[in-house]
């Protein structure tokens, strides 16, 4: 917390984390014998660290052969179980969500237009942070699980676009994006989202990173 004099008024700013008591506080211990399903084990891990698992879209059939052992924090087993699994996890509004490293959220697509709040024009920009959790094309990690989906080269690409204020998106949400400026439209998946309001104006917004999805239907 800190304090902005802006005389005549004083703004105090709070900065606060997403789940910050379930990630840097919470140490686990868990064993599993083998052919373990991964949801059984991410949901123990859940469990321990005292978090809901709110969502798991990844695929049910996911297992680990040869079992799968860890004592430390909790944080840490989840990467584990998701870096080789090809999965990505997150907290969203204090629950945790599970998708695949190139997939969305199970929710229903949302629609991003000009008719439904869309202000402006999407901007094109270079999503490079994909890269640092998502494999180049023809990478392979060597501990991928056999059972593991293959996933797809990383697509860097992507629009940052403004709409109005809508709580339901969150990092993983399917958007359907169309835009008459720009001729095209296609299902795009949310990589951060930034949403702002202001009780003394009239700024009330959601500000999406976009990423599109290849190969996905409507």
């Amino acid at each position: 917390m800190s304090h902005v004099y802006e005389q005549p008024e004083i703004v105090t700013i709070l900065e606060c984390g997403d789940g910050e008591k379930f990630i840097n506080q919470l140490r686990v211990s868990i064993s599993f014998a083998e052919n373990s399903s991964a949801e059984q084990i991410i949901r123990s891990i859940a469990m321990q660290m005292g978090i809901t698992l709110n969502i798991y879209a990844a695929p049910p059939n996911l297992i680990y052969r040869q079992g799968f052992k860890f004592i430390g924090m909790g944080k840490d087993a989840l990467t584990l179980v998701c870096d080789k699994l090809g999965l990505q996890w997150s907290v969203q509004n204090n629950a945790l969500q599970v998708i695949p490293n190139n997939g969305t959220i199970t929710l229903p697509i949302i629609q991003v237009n000009e008719q439904t709040g869309m202000q402006g024009i999407p901007q094109r920009f270079t999503y490079k942070r994909l890269d640092l959790y998502r494999p180049v094309v023809g990478s392979v990690s060597p501990n991928q699980a056999p059972t593991a989906p293959s996933i797809p080269p990383s697509q860097p690409t992507g629009y940052r676009v403004n709409v109005a204020l809508n709580p339901l998106i969150i990092p993983g949400s399917k958007i359907d994006l169309a835009s008459t400026h720009l001729n095209f439209r296609g299902p795009y998946r949310v990589e951060n989202v930034r949403h702002e309001g202001d009780t003394y104006g009239f700024l009330w917004q959601s500000n999406l990173e976009v990423t599109e999805l290849q190969g996905a239907t409507q």
